[in-house]
């Protein structure tokens, strides 16, 4: 009793496990396709494609923007004769050049001066000479004053002229001076209009150089990535979930006590139909259950 008290009562139970492995593979009628895909996939992938577009990218400048920027080159370069010559004629009116250099003043003043010259040899001195000679005076000292003092009246009379007039050119050129003096720094200013010109020409040809190196950098990192990208083109196209294999663990529990009984139960129907002792037969058909 006690073999059969430890052995119903203090037993216990360790599962075993059974592994069951299903494979399963693609829809029958999807499988060529695959092997299509996978075909053409690796053709893909150890193919030089894709490639680089053969030609250059950029467009360059048409042979109109090429004279427009020539043209605006040369100009900035050279500067407008216009300008230049205006340029200078301030410089030489700022540095006085026209002071007293009036070529018309005489000439003006000339033009002034002869009414005043013909009236006096005309009228004045023949009026002078005549009021003397009718008295009878004609070479008295009275008569040689009065025609000095015309004479002197004439030649101041002519100076004034002269210095009015001279006098007023040099205000008018001074006034000029200062006019201009004050435009010098906006006529100045115009140098830079034409060095900005230059520089936007140059950074036309700049940007151009830029987009033309710029395609050329694409092209180089096209090459360096295309592998990477042949590999990721040539991934997608494989991967997916096309079937497969799983596996299934089961546990299979034992249980002695039961096995035992089991076992002596059948152990004991065949000693008896064999005609052997029941006991007997009941003992060792348990301890095969055991075994089992």
């Amino acid at each position: 009793m006690g073999f059969l008290s430890g052995l119903f009562g203090g037993g216990s139970s360790s599962p075993t496990y059974q592994t069951t492995t299903v494979s399963e593979d693609p829809w029958g009628p999807q499988q060529e396709h695959l092997k299509n895909i996978f075909s053409g996939a690796q053709q893909a992938y150890e193919s030089d494609s894709p490639s680089y577009f053969p030609d250059s990218t950029v467009v360059g400048f048409s042979p109109q923007t090429e004279a427009a920027l020539s043209g605006i080159e040369n100009r900035a370069l050279q500067g407008s004769a216009l300008q230049n010559a205006g340029q200078q004629q301030a410089l030489n009116t700022i540095q006085g050049n026209y002071l007293n250099a009036n070529p018309f003043l005489a000439g003006a003043y000339q033009a002034a001066s002869a009414p005043v010259i013909e009236q006096w040899q005309n009228q004045i001195a023949p009026g002078i000479d005549s009021s003397f000679a009718g008295a009878g005076r004609l070479g008295s000292g009275l008569y040689a004053q009065q025609r000095n003092q015309a004479e002197t009246t004439l030649g101041r009379n002519l100076t004034d002229m002269s210095s009015k007039m001279a006098y007023a050119n040099y205000q008018q050129e001074r006034q000029n001076q200062l006019d201009m003096a004050k435009q010098a720094g906006a006529m100045a200013q115009q140098d830079y209009g034409d060095l900005n010109k230059l520089m936007a020409v140059g950074g036309a040809r700049e940007g151009m150089e830029q987009a033309q190196l710029q395609d050329q950098i694409n092209r180089y990192n096209f090459e360096q990535n295309r592998p990477w990208d042949q590999l990721a083109r040539y991934s997608s196209l494989i991967g997916g979930q096309y079937g497969g294999q799983s596996s299934t663990a089961t546990p299979l529990y034992s249980n002695p006590g039961a096995n035992f009984l089991g076992g002596a139960l059948g152990g004991a129907q065949i000693a008896n139909l064999a005609g052997f002792d029941g006991m007997t037969g009941a003992i060792g058909g348990g301890l095969l259950g055991l075994l089992g």
